[in-house]
């Protein structure tokens, strides 16, 4: 992570570095890193809730294509978001 972190400062044209802080991380010490933008635990549940609503209509538009809308949406979501939870809330 430190590697890719001084990639991307090291980088000519004004780069920001910017990610999501997680629980053991201090922000005094991400900013020492040379974080421009830190995301806190709120907005990582915000765009967690958005990108599951986008995979989840890329799957219907895929199975509106195929005819199987229903099968599709409805057969893979029970199972997709039960391991999606599990992944989410660990």
């Amino acid at each position: 992570m430190r590697k890719a972190e001084k990639a991307v400062l090291g980088m000519e044209g004004g780069t920001y570095l910017s990610g999501f802080a997680m629980p053991h991380d201090r922000l005094d010490d991400l900013r020492r890193r040379g974080y421009h933008i830190v995301s806190g635990a709120v907005d990582v549940g915000l765009f967690r809730s958005a990108a599951v609503e986008d995979v989840r209509k890329f799957k219907s538009s895929l199975a509106e294509e195929s005819g199987d809308e229903e099968e599709a949406v409805e057969g893979g979501k029970e199972s997709d978001d039960d391991d999606d939870e599990k992944y989410w809330s660990e």
